[in-house]
């Protein structure tokens, strides 16, 4: 069973679950974004993102990365 608990108390979370991953539907996901009060920027036709993915040099995924960082 998935746990969506975390500390409580202020965090930078960012999310970016993708729309098709066979292992965490979005729905599921954006209720653990919402759980955890993370910024929610879901992302599309990523499967399950991973470093053997294959997705290289992923803009969408380095955009996610900066958030907190350029905010």
């Amino acid at each position: 069973m998935l746990s969506s608990a975390v500390a409580a108390g202020p965090s930078r979370i960012t999310a970016g679950p993708s729309d098709d991953d066979p292992y965490c539907d979005l729905k599921t996901a954006t209720s653990f974004v919402r759980d955890w009060q993370a910024q929610h920027h879901p992302v599309e036709s990523c499967g399950h993102i991973h470093a053997d993915r294959g997705l290289g040099d992923w803009p969408t995924g380095l955009q996610l990365l900066r958030r907190p960082v350029d905010q």
